[in-house]
């Protein structure tokens, strides 16, 4: 690997973010289609939570 690999570790985040993403945002679509979470208020913090976790996943699977 040598001291080069590190520089690839955003490359790596870049590239599983959107993985992890559209895997918890279709869950999250999957508690709207059974009726949870319609209230604008749990639409805007599931998105932000949705978003935020997506971040944390990208960056930990990159770190593996």
């Amino acid at each position: 690997r040598g001291p080069w690999a590190q520089l690839d570790r955003p490359n790596k985040v870049w590239d599983r973010m959107p993985m992890a993403f559209h895997t918890l945002n279709g869950v999250r679509h999957l508690c709207w289609d059974m009726g949870y979470g319609f209230e604008l208020k749990n639409l805007y913090t599931t998105g932000w939570f949705v978003l935020g976790v997506s971040l944390a996943v990208g960056i930990g699977i990159a770190t593996v």
